[in-house]
Parts: structure tokens; C-alpha cells; sequence
């Protein structure tokens, strides 16, 4: 028998086995790594492509809430997190973390989204390797590789928001569980004994998701009900009580550590915003399907005709066969690449239709398509995967142990790459609200004029200014006078700002950057009633600036 000495010795102490176990870690993720070394290559460099990407579009609205009012506006970063639980309702780990990130790479666009591309960039890898549970290194590169250019981490990768790391978490958490569930159904080994370290992981993932983002608790309610039905399927259910039980205690850390730390807040907060979540009736405005369709598919796809029905055409199929397949196996030691794909199914589709039933039950909704970024990674595995069953149901190979080979596999990847890369290479380099573009050129109309006195306004949400921090890059006197609010605009009263107004100033220009004129369609005609209109710089959003002679009121 071999004998552990770190195990034997009465003089090892915790702290020298807990670093032994450490050492040994390290050195077999970097094994690993190193025989991944080509998606790593692949994945760092579209880390660099996105980094030099990462300058392409100037910050808006939400991220200057991230980086600015939420973030370094505040003297620590316990003030920022104490901003947040005041100013918006979401939890605030990214906050957090993005904070300290700026305390040592600073507040500029690159350095800011190079956390959000670092996020999805590991999110890749992670993916490959839930891939490789149970096919080639060709195969999960492909996969891998294909989801690092779509159109939704393309997105995220290059944005000082959130949903980079939602992405990453939601990915690591269902490797460590998928890890867990398939070495013990292949194994026939049902105690959970060596297995401890990959399920706190899960929780410890679950945990920060949670604490990420509010909308990932519909997530999490997913993969709960994804493991009860495995263990249903693959246990007796004179089985069934002690997993459960674990399973369902464990489920609840998460929740519990969001109502410990943050559920004040997030009721406090919910209960001032909860009439813009209401809808009239008991029925939610959109459908699981509808989606599905919007978040997974049309985001992600080219546009060509028929691809969408076609894509979820080869899912369902590919679904259908793997759970029948996988109840043909239930309770053998094979089955585990049909259990893969389910419970990649199951992640892209269940939690899009838990949020549907919450919202019909509870009569409210909010369907904004970033907050359900966690059902967008498995997408190209179900893609590859459901054209390699295909391929080996023509090549009458065996789907649980079959290989489509490297010339098949290079082909779908091929293929994948025609229906996604067009999309992602659209959202890489799409111009978006261009705040810094627009406050330059208000700036250049101020500056070029010198002798003339402007009285300028920005248009916004709140009374504070947004695009302060671009006047504040750009010039060292040009600042916003006054900030003219969706809710002044809602009432229809402009005397306050025409009382603003000094009497030394000769004209007026009003700033159109997160909201534009069509958001704020009677702010121009109030004042077309009150001065004349001289000039207007707008682009196809409304966005942009208007100028009004205040020397001349019009008769």
C-alpha cells in the first residue's frame, strides 16, 4: 500500500497541505493549458483583437454609471457599493471589482473594458473545456472558437457593464456541476465525497452570480430543477431523498447570501420602481419562444434567409434524440455526452421560460435582452454538437463514443463561422451613442465663438451630468450649465429652465446624448416658440445639439 507521507506525518501542519494541494493544482492546470495550447493562442488573440477594438466606441449612459457615478465619483470603494444600494437596483459584485480594477489601471475606456474581455475571454476556455467532458480537443475548439467571435460576448467582451462576468460565472458554475454529475454517472460511484471542492465551486460561482446580477436567480432556479431531473432520471427513488436534500441546501446559499447582504436594498430599491415593471392583465407580452428566438438566436446569427428556423430546427432534434437516448441509458455508466447536450439545452432554454411563468403569475415583467446573457454560451455547443450527432448518424457510427474525424469537424466549423462571424464582426465594430464625438463638436461650437456667451443644457435622467466626463477630458472651461430632466419634460413645464436662462447669455444649446430629440419631442418645440432656432446637428437617433438666438425671440 502506498502511503501518503503529507497524510502519515504528525508534523505537516493544515497550512503546508492546504499549500501541497495548491502546488499540485497549479501544476495541472497549467498542464492542461499547455496541451490546450491552441485555443489559448485562438483566445488570446481575440483578447488582443478586442482589446484594440476596446477604444472604437466612446463610453454611454450605463457604463458611465459603472465607471463614474457608481465608481470612482466616490472617495473608497465602500462609498461606491453605498452609491450603488442608493442610486439602482443591482447587487453589487461587479461594481465592486471594477472599482479596484480602476484603482490600478484607471478610468479610461481601454483599461476599463479590459475586465469585461478578460471575463469573456476565460468564459471561452472554460466552455472548451466543458466540451471536452466528452468529445475531441477539435471538437471543443470548435465550439470554443466559435463562441469567442459571436455577436453577444463580441458585444459584452467591449462594454464596462456586467455582463461579461455573468457570462464567465454562469460558465464556470455549469462546468463544475456538468464535471460533478457526469464523473459520477460514468463512474457508477454515487458518493459526493471526492467531489467537494468542484460543488463548493458551484456555489462559490452561484454566489457571485447572484451577487452580479438580479435576473440570474432565474438561472440558478434552472440549473436546480436541471439537477433534480438528473437525479430523478438516473437514481431510484428509494435514492432520491439524500441528493435532493444536499442539492437543495446547497441551491439555497445563493439566494440566502443575496437576502443577507443586499435584500434591504434590492427591496427598497424595487419597491420605488415597481410600477415601471407592472402590466395591465396576469399575461406576460412575450413568450418563451419569442425569447429564445431574440436573445440566442437572432442575436447571434447571420442574417440569412431561413437559418433561425433552420438552427432551431437542428436543436430541437438534437435535443429530443439526447433525451431519449439519455432514459434508454438511465442508470448505466453511459449516456454522458447525451447528458452534455440536455443540460446545455437546459441552460440556454429553461431559465427564458421560468422568467416567463414568473412574470404571467406575478403580473410584471421586464424583458431587456442583456439581463439574459447567461442563455447565450452554450449556444454554438449546440450548434456543433447537433450537426456532429447528424454527421455520425450518417456515417452510422455510435453516438455515445463516435468521432466525426478532423476533416468533418473542420467543415462545421466552417459552416458555424459563415452563420456567426458576420454577426459578431457587426457588433465588434458598430458604432454606437457617440457622447464623445457629440460633446467635442459642442465643444468646438462654444470654443469657435469665443465672444459669444452659451448657455448650455444637457439632456438626461437625472439633475446630475453624464457628459461631464468628456467636457472635463476635452476642455478646461466648457462645462453643461444646467441639466434639463425626463421628468421636467413629462410635466411640460419650461419655466424654470427659461428662468435659468442669464440675461448675459446670447445663445442656447441644448444637449441631446443619452436621450434624444425623439425621446424629448416637446423640449424643441417650447423653446422653437421661445427663441429662433439657428442651427441643429443631429443624427438619425435625434442625438446631438440644437442652438437657439436668445437675442432674437420670435414674433
Amino acid at each position: 500500500m502506498t502511503v501518503d507521507p503529507e497524510r502519515s506525518s504528525p508534523n505537516t501542519s493544515l497550512t503546508d497541505r492546504i499549500g501541497s494541494r495548491l502546488s499540485i493544482a497549479a501544476k495541472n492546470t497549467a498542464s492542461t493549458i499547455a496541451s490546450d495550447r491552441a485555443i489559448v493562442a485562438f483566445l488570446i488573440a481575440v483578447f488582443i483583437l478586442r482589446t484594440y477594438l476596446s477604444d472604437w466606441n466612446s463610453y454611454w449612459n450605463d457604463e458611465i454609471l459603472s465607471v463614474y457615478v457608481h465608481g470612482i465619483w466616490n472617495p473608497t470603494i465602500l462609498d461606491s457599493v453605498v452609491a450603488l444600494s442608493e442610486g439602482s437596483i443591482h447587487p453589487p459584485l461587479y461594481q465592486f471589482l471594477l472599482y479596484a480594477w480602476m484603482t490600478v489601471l484607471g478610468d479610461g475606456e481601454v483599461a476599463t473594458r479590459m475586465l469585461s474581455n478578460i471575463a469573456v475571454t476565460l468564459s471561452g476556455y472554460v466552455l472548451y473545456r466543458i466540451i471536452r467532458l466528452g468529445w475531441s480537443r477539435y471538437v471543443a475548439f470548435a465550439v470554443a472558437a466559435s463562441y469567442t467571435v459571436m455577436s453577444v460576448p463580441m458585444t459584452y467582451a467591449v462594454e464596462s457593464r456586467s455582463y461579461g462576468l455573468t457570462m464567465l460565472l454562469a460558465t464556470v458554475s455549469m462546468a463544475l456541476l456538468l464535471k460533478t454529475l457526469l464523473a459520477l454517472k460514468s463512474s457508477g460511484n454515487w458518493s459526493i465525497g471526492g467531489h467537494w471542492p468542484t460543488v463548493i465551486g458551484v456555489v462559490l460561482a452561484n454566489i457571485g452570480l447572484v451577487m452580479t446580477h438580479y435576473y440570474n436567480v432565474f438561472w440558478l432556479i434552472a440549473q436546480a430543477l436541471a439537477f433534480a431531473f438528473f437525479i430523478v432520471v438516473e437514481r431510484r427513488p428509494r435514492d432520491w431523498w439524500k441528493p435532493m436534500l444536499v442539492g437543495g441546501a446547497l441551491s439555497l446559499a445563493a439566494p440566502i447570501t443575496f437576502l443577507v447582504l443586499w435584500g434591504q436594498s434590492f427591496f427598497t430599491k424595487y419597491g420605488r420602481l415597481s410600477d415601471s415593471f407592472a402590466v395591465e392583465g396576469s399575461s406576460a407580452s412575450t413568450t418563451p419562444w419569442d425569447l429564445f428566438i431574440s436573445i440566442v438566436l437572432r442575436a447571434n446569427l447571420t442574417e440569412i434567409r431561413l437559418l433561425v428556423p433552420a438552427v432551431a430546427l437542428l436543436l430541437a432534434a438534437a435535443g429530443l434524440l439526447s433525451l431519449w437516448r439519455i432514459f434508454q441509458n438511465r442508470r448505466t455508466t453511459s449516456g454522458s455526452r447525451d447528458w452534455l447536450y440536455a443540460m446545455l439545452l437546459i441552460w440556454s432554454a429553461l431559465p427564458l421560460l421560468i422568467t416567463y411563468l414568473v412574470f404571467t403569475i406575478a403580473g410584471v415583467e421586464r424583458y431587456s435582452l442583456r439581463y439574459f446573457v447567461f442563455a447565450v454560451p452554450p449556444f454554438t455547443a449546440l450548434i456543433v454538437l447537433g450537426l456532429v450527432t447528424l454527421v455520425l448518424l450518417v456515417q452510422r457510427k455510435p453516438l455515445e463514443t463516435g468521432k466525426p474525424g478532423i476533416p468533418t469537424t473542420t467543415l462545421i466549423a466552417a459552416l458555424v463561422a459563415l452563420m456567426i462571424v458576420p454577426a459578431g464582426f457587426e457588433a465588434a465594430t458598430q458604432r454606437k451613442h457617440d457622447w464623445r464625438g457629440n460633446v467635442a463638436r459642442v465643444i468646438q461650437v462654444v470654443e469657435s465663438a469665443p465672444e459669444t456667451e452659451y448657455f448650455l443644457v444637457e439632456t438626461g435622467f437625472q439633475d446630475q451630468s453624464r457628459a461631464i466626463v468628456y467636457f472635463e477630458r476635452f476642455s478646461d472651461d466648457v462645462r453643461p450649465d444646467r441639466v434639463f430632466t425626463m421628468s421636467e419634460e413629462r410635466v411640460g413645464d419650461y419655466s424654470q429652465l427659461l428662468a435659468a436662462i442669464p440675461p448675459s447669455a446670447d445663445r442656447l444649446l441644448v444637449f441631446f446624448n443619452h436621450l434624444g430629440v425623439k425621446r424629448m419631442p416637446d423640449l424643441p418645440v417650447a423653446l422653437d416658440a421661445e427663441f429662433e432656432r439657428i442651427h441643429a446637428q443631429l443624427d438619425v437617433n435625434g442625438r446631438g445639439y440644437i442652438v437657439w438666438d436668445l437675442s432674437r425671440p420670435t414674433e
